[in-house]
């Protein structure tokens, strides 16, 4: 039986904050080894190849958008080109909003770091 000053039950689902957390923030930077000093630098990498094929994608659709509107004239292929168009923008805003919050975690994680 739960009485009013008993502490929360672990089981319960996290909340929303939580989830949005930066899940580097559990390291302390002073006990990072090359090893893990090594992983940041991957990560800075994978974060990089991420954001290239986010640029990759979005370009894809605005190309192929264009493509739709010169080559077919009627005015459903028109608006079709246009929607690809937008959907590219769409897609790098993405891309663009994802890198910089990950390389925000990835730059606090390295705060601190000794470099060898």
């Amino acid at each position: 039986m739960n009485t009013a000053g008993s502490t929360k039950n672990n089981s319960q689902p996290t909340s929303r904050k939580d989830k949005n957390r930066n899940p580097y923030e559990q390291f302390a930077t002073s006990d990072l080894i090359l090893r893990d000093q090594l992983a940041i630098d991957r990560t800075i990498l994978a974060n990089e190849r991420t954001f290239l094929a986010y640029c990759r994608t979005a370009l894809a659709l605005m190309i192929t958008g264009a493509g739709v509107m010169k080559f077919f004239e009627s005015g459903l292929w028109q608006i079709a080109g246009w929607v690809l168009i937008g959907v590219g923008v769409i897609v790098a805003g993405i891309g663009v909003w994802r890198t910089s919050a990950m390389a925000k975690n990835i730059a606090s994680a390295g705060k601190g770091m000794k470099n060898p």
